[in-house]
């Protein structure tokens, strides 16, 4: 079990540092996509805050799409959409006005020596191909 001090910058509202607390914990892995997150009452423990600053702090994640509620089995960190994140920003329509996801294709490619930066980027040998 994790107890946290909230150590972040204090000016924030204690809301936010919770937030951004179990943000990270999201972003390590600790909390992975599809399980739940430990119970209000535990939480509440773990961080010693009031319920309804926790709940506040799940409430912002569950708006930004990082945590949904289901009543009755909890609170479960969300499977990444990459359809609904990534392909938001491509307008591109056909002449129907349906919406089209951009396409790609490899046009050429070649084998050529690492330069020595890219070798090292890469953990290669020296003049790898």
């Amino acid at each position: 079990m994790r107890t946290s001090s909230l150590q972040t910058d204090e000016r924030l509202p204690l809301y936010q540092r919770l937030r951004d607390d179990m943000l990270s914990r999201i972003a390590s892995g600790e909390w992975a996509p599809g399980i739940a997150i430990p119970t209000e009452a535990e939480l509440t423990k773990q961080y010693g805050v009031a319920v309804g600053t926790l709940r506040k702090a799940v409430d912002t994640l569950v708006q930004d799409g990082l945590m949904e509620r289901s009543q009755g089995r909890g609170t479960f960190i969300r499977r990444p959409n990459f359809q609904g994140s990534l392909f938001r920003f491509f307008r591109q329509v056909d002449a129907l006005g349906e919406r089209q996801v951009p396409t790609s294709r490899i046009l050429s490619r070649t084998r050529t020596q690492a330069s020595e930066s890219v070798a090292l980027a890469l953990e290669l040998p020296r003049a790898a191909r």
